[in-house]
């Protein structure tokens, strides 16, 4: 047994070598930060040369070694095992020579398993307090299993909560000093961006999907047996690597739609291979294969993804290429090994015969309804141990990922954390040790309602996939009613505590989103059978609870917000994915134009403190009869708001759209967008973004498969429209400052 410290006093100095990585260095000093916090004592960082005859925690290889540690105790730790050992009156805190990231995963293994330390959130954790630390004996060696894992949820993308919690995809925000990650090049869906149709349709229509005789690029992909569009495609993968020498996968990515080419050669080749997949990872890897000698670290990545997701007959990945498999049509409130998951699960068995970099896209939130409750909770340890007994290397465990208070966002990023590092955990002591850790004495109230919510969708036996609506079968009034009870039971078992209240009540609006959407049939059903009504008894009374979200769990700093008419506020359930990896605030309101814009900035805008802005209006101004020129002078008056407040801020400017129901206006449309196109060329951080070409048909009238039966608003076509010409716009205009 070792007395690191008794009393705020120890003998135990931290040795780092002299010529110790920036990764190690953080690790030796954060290690010597939270001892402090936890005992009270002073534990210095010196040179082992340094340390004396004083007992030592030896952090990092170099340290190590010197402190008698034999170096072949480091083989096969990798990138990322640990070793955490006693040698007599030492301590040994450690990952491989060179490892970017094995020593920093060692010490906060060592402060978590070993003292207790918990990081249960980017703002919330628990550093236990003791007078005597002392440790038993301890000799773990550990190397985790998936060399990818990320957590997808926002919460999760801060660097330290990354770090501590061992999660190393592309998103997290862990510098050099919290040992970097994996980093993408592109990180889904790049046929477009690497072959953009704007640039290349008109000279090269046969580089792009033939489609019932017709060479096509709306929601159609790319011809994948056309020997110059590989070519072409090999030239600038090769490019943005070398404009991205970071980047350690690259990602050569269907888009996010269907329109495979069904031309003679690519239908042949999916005809021999027997799914869509063989033609694909032929051109991967080809793109793979050229690009080796250049790029040796480089691995490129490609989706096996709906049309794509049945592996090929014949063809097999690259040894540098990883086939990512998603999940999106499965049923998450059942396990993968569920009769449901069926024709998944065959899948990932098939690719994992063939691939031996295999990864996981999974879903793991509701994405019609970020906020609603999802009864996947207790799948989640089940399905990560299936997919690493399948052979799968990475795990991609997308969630809310735009701005904090989706439901039980933080419990699932930990959790998925801790599962995706060690798969073998027990999931559900995970949860409990969660909820303990984070809602004290009201856990046992909000464990009996995440139970309540799985047990109504095993009940009622039917798929509950990624796009649950808020009148899912499993959302009974009953089921509410009872959520409703559990949840002001955990209210009033934290009354007394601000912090806990509010973290209640943020657990508590997922239940009340959906009563409020189902307002009179959930009131109904209480009143019909002697039910407790537990929220306000006036709607808007609940509807301004609700909203006071933003103050219980605020949107993030520093993204984008997403403003405008009713044309903005139909694209709020997809903005996070049309938009990824950037940070989105979805903020339109129906009905507005630009005066209500400049109105309204204090609260959709400049409360929310973004770094760009994204506008949508001129639709409302035009029909309302606002000439051309006063639209303008209303936008420059915005814009100098916004700058007064904001001076760095970047502003993309969406023009008036033409539509059916307002066709007749279009040519007043086009000369408002003129004057807003005009004003943004004279200032390089306002941007236009002109969405009619993606709008109009051959003959230059609107498409009307596009819009809704209002033949104004859209539906999923028409935003698939605006994602493409939109997003690109974004993430490049807002490209490294993320």
């Amino acid at each position: 047994m070792l007395l690191l410290a008794d009393a705020g006093a120890t003998e135990y100095v931290i040795t780092l070598a002299r010529a110790a990585s920036e990764s190690e260095t953080h690790a030796a000093h954060e290690l010597s930060r939270v001892l402090g916090e936890i005992s009270g004592a002073e534990f210095q960082v010196v040179l082992p040369a340094d340390a004396g005859d004083a007992p030592r925690i030896a952090v990092g290889p170099g340290a190590a070694v010197q402190a008698g540690l034999p170096a072949e105790a480091l083989d096969g730790l990798g990138h990322e095992g640990v070793l955490i050992r006693v040698v007599g009156s030492d301590l040994i805190l450690t990952g491989d020579t060179g490892a970017p990231r094995g020593t920093l995963y060692a010490v906060y293994t060592f402060l978590e398993e070993y003292l207790g330390c918990r990081w249960w959130s980017s703002k919330v954790s628990h550093i236990p307090r003791h007078e005597r630390v002392e440790i038993d004996d301890i000799d773990e060696r550990f190397v985790p299993i998936l060399e990818y894992r990320e957590s997808f949820w926002f919460d999760a993308f801060d660097g330290d909560w990354a770090v501590r919690n061992k999660s190393n995809g592309n998103s997290v925000r862990t510098d050099e000093a919290r040992g970097g990650h994996h980093t993408y090049k592109g990180f889904v869906h790049t046929f477009f961006p690497l072959v953009p149709p704007a640039e290349h349709f008109e000279e090269h229509p046969e580089w792009y999907s033939e489609i019932e005789g017709e060479r096509k690029h709306d929601r159609a992909q790319l011809c994948l047996t056309n020997e110059e569009l590989l070519a072409f495609t090999i030239d600038k993968v090769e490019q943005w690597l070398r404009e991205s020498p970071e980047a350690t996968i690259i990602s050569v990515s269907q888009n996010d739609w269907h329109g495979a080419c069904t031309c003679e050669n690519c239908a042949a080749v999916d005809e021999e291979e027997g799914s869509p997949a063989g033609t694909m990872l032929r051109f991967v890897n080809a793109v793979a294969e050229a690009i080796e000698d250049e790029f040796p670290h480089v691995a490129v990545s490609t989706l096996a993804y709906q049309y794509t997701r049945k592996p090929p007959k014949l063809v097999k990945p690259r040894d540098n290429v990883i086939a990512r498999l998603c999940s999106i049509e499965c049923n998450f409130a059942e396990p993968l090994t569920h009769d449901s998951n069926r024709t998944f699960r065959d899948d990932i068995v098939g690719w994992s015969k063939i691939c031996d970099r295999l990864y996981i896209w999974d879903y793991t939130t509701d994405f019609r309804h970020y906020v609603q409750p999802h009864p996947n909770y207790y799948v989640l340890g089940d399905n990560i141990r299936f997919f690493v007994e399948h052979g799968v290397k990475g795990i991609f465990e997308q969630g809310a990922y735009q701005s904090y208070g989706s439901e039980m966002a933080e419990m699932r990023a930990w959790v998925l954390a801790k599962l995706l590092w060690d798969p073998y955990r027990d999931d559900h002591a995970l949860i409990q040790e969660f909820l303990e850790g984070y809602f004290g004495h009201a856990a046992g109230h909000i464990d009996a309602h995440l139970r309540s919510v799985h047990a109504s969708a095993k009940e009622v036996g039917k798929p509950v996939g990624c796009f649950a609506p808020h009148d899912a079968e499993f959302l009974t009034p009953d089921l509410l009613l009872e959520s409703m009870r559990n949840l002001e039971a955990a209210a009033q078992a934290v009354v007394g505590s601000e912090e806990l209240s509010a973290r209640v009540a943020v657990a508590t609006l997922p239940v009340w989103y959906v009563s409020l959407l189902r307002w009179d049939e959930v009131r109904a059903r209480a009143d019909e059978t002697g039910q407790a009504w537990l929220m306000p008894d006036d709607k808007d009374a609940a509807i301004d609870a609700f909203e006071s979200a933003d103050s219980l769990a605020p949107p993030p700093a520093g993204s984008i917000v997403c403003t405008g008419s009713s044309s903005m506020r139909g694209w709020h359930k997809r903005l996070a994915v049309d938009l990824a990896p950037l940070t989105v605030t979805p903020r339109g309101f129906g009905g507005s134009n630009y005066y209500d814009l400049l109105h309204h900035a204090d609260r959709v805008i400049l409360a929310y403190e973004p770094r760009a802005v994204l506008l949508y209006s001129g639709d409302n101004d035009v029909a309302a009869g606002i000439p051309a020129a006063q639209i303008h002078e209303t936008f420059m008056a915005l814009v100098t708001r916004l700058r007064g407040r904001l001076p760095s801020l970047r502003i993309y400017v969406i023009g008036a759209k033409p539509s059916i129901a307002r066709w007749k206006i279009w040519p007043q449309m086009i000369e408002a967008n003129a004057l807003l196109q005009a004003a943004c060329e004279t200032d390089p951080a306002l941007t236009f973004i002109d969405v009619s070409a993606g709008m109009l048909q051959s003959d230059g009238t609107p498409r009307p498969e596009i819009f809704l039966e209002d033949a104004l608003h859209m539906n999923d076509l028409g935003y698939d429209a605006w994602a493409q010409i939109v997003g690109p716009v974004l993430r490049k205009g807002e490209s490294g400052l993320e």
